[in-house]
């Protein structure tokens, strides 16, 4: 599930009008929903943009403690992780697609030259220069 423009702002500490132009630009990819919203993958936010650190402003020690430097470095690093094994997942799904192809075309290629060998042993033997000229010798009648 994806972040909307304003909530990956609001993630990162950037306004939406940064995080779109990012996504225009290519600096981000982001897909558009049915509804036309765009949809931001937390790991590719990440990727390029580090999450916020959010304090309470009324005292910094008030903090919640998954705002923390270590903990937004975990949370950077598994968005990471999660963007990695992604990209692992659609890179199987396109050999195993591949794969398929590559064996549909085999059978393709493999019927086409069982279709060519037909033809060829239809087609009548072809004479040698010798036997084509012994037979001109021969149908001239001996003039």
């Amino acid at each position: 599930m994806g972040y909307t423009l304003g909530q990956a702002a609001k993630a990162v500490g950037k306004s939406r009008t940064t995080i779109h132009n990012a996504v225009k630009n290519g600096k981000i990819s982001a897909e558009k929903t049915v509804h036309g919203h765009w949809s931001i993958e937390p790991a590719e936010l990440h990727r390029v943009y580090p999450p916020a650190v959010h304090q309470n402003s009324t005292d910094s020690k008030n903090s919640t403690p998954h705002n923390t430097p270590i903990n937004n470095e975990a949370s950077l690093l598994e968005a990471r992780l999660a963007a990695a094994e992604e990209k692992m997942r659609l890179q199987d799904d396109l050999i195993e697609d591949l794969r398929a192809q590559r064996d549909k075309w085999e059978q393709h290629a493999t019927g086409a030259q069982r279709l060519l060998e037909g033809q060829r042993s239809a087609e009548p033997r072809r004479l040698t220069w010798a036997e084509r000229l012994s037979g001109k010798l021969a149908g001239t009648g001996g003039n």
